[in-house]
């Protein structure tokens, strides 16, 4: 029996791939290629069933982007999802636990690879923080920014790191400007990968440091709720 969209895309959700690691999809009957980050490509054939079976992943909730020629050999294919090895159940309900602390009911974002874990987990608290996916991460700061404007509690914009939080950078500097509530959250490189001139790397903290009234870094998941508090707390005293 042929094998559709519908049921490979079941197949993957149902082998957790996005919540532990590869042998999940292995089990699952799929090729999954080495990967010494969280991201996992794996390998389907045909660029008409990749693209339908990204479609069907992303109505299932799962982020996936689809590559064909000339990055795979022509004819064939393959789609990229995340799987969490650098992150565990309890690290990202921390961070969504947090967001629901402060009273988080909407967050602007492009999705990005460095925290699709970070949108799989939001994805299961749906019904409590909507998800607003924008075209552009200035835009979707801009957005988060007006959020701030509106309701006086902080905006909350998610952007992936490198060009990510550059284009985003453009609403922080506005929103620092006019003094309104914003929180950022970005997305980084893997810490055993950090300074070591990973794909996209940059250290925020140096970046951003003279455009914000704090930056930091979570090197300890263990200091979500910690860090996540102290960016809240920062955004709404003194001067927003």
């Amino acid at each position: 029996k042929q094998k559709t969209a519908y049921d490979i895309g079941v197949r993957l959700v149902g082998s957790e791939m996005c919540i532990r690691d590869s042998n999940g999809i292995e089990d699952a009957g799929f090729e999954v290629l080495e990967s010494p980050t969280a991201i996992c490509p794996i390998i389907v054939g045909e660029t008409s069933t990749a693209i339908s079976m990204s479609y069907r992943l992303l109505e299932l909730g799962v982020f996936a982007i689809g590559f064909g020629y000339p990055v795979v050999p022509e004819g064939e294919a393959r789609i990229r999802v995340q799987i969490s090895a650098a992150h565990e159940h309890e690290h990202l309900d921390r961070l969504v636990d947090a967001l629901r602390t402060h009273e988080v009911d909407t967050i602007y974002c492009v999705p990005g690879e460095s925290y699709i874990a970070t949108l799989d987990a939001l994805f299961d608290a749906r019904d409590a923080i909507r998800v607003v996916t924008c075209r552009q991460e200035g835009g979707a700061a801009n957005m988060a920014d007006a959020y701030g404007k509106m309701t006086g509690r902080p905006g909350v914009c998610f952007v992936t790191r490198g060009p990510g939080a550059t284009n985003a950078s453009v609403g922080i500097h506005t929103a620092f400007q006019d003094s309104t509530p914003l929180v950022l959250f970005i997305g980084q490189v893997a810490r055993s990968m950090s300074e070591r001139e990973a794909f996209q790397e940059i250290d925020f903290r140096r970046m951003l440091g003279e455009l914000t009234k704090w930056t930091g870094q979570i090197d300890d998941p263990t200091r979500i709720p910690e860090d996540v508090n102290r960016a809240f707390r920062t955004a709404v005293s003194g001067r927003p």
